[in-house]
């Protein structure tokens, strides 16, 4: 699922906008989150998911 999520958003114009969101909506919490001792996961499973629906559909 990734590889193809990544390729949809490489080629938006707006790529390194796009990336800039993930990168405050899912990694900084994700990360804070682990260091927390709390787990990540359903964050991340349902950001990607909505990555898929938005990027790949």
């Amino acid at each position: 699922m990734a590889p193809g999520i990544v390729e949809a958003i490489n080629q938006k114009s707006n790529a390194q906008e796009i990336w800039n969101e993930v990168y405050k909506d899912l990694v900084e919490p994700c990360v804070n989150m682990i260091h927390n001792n709390k787990s990540a996961y359903m964050l991340y499973k349902l950001y990607s998911l909505k990555l898929n629906q938005k990027y790949k559909a």
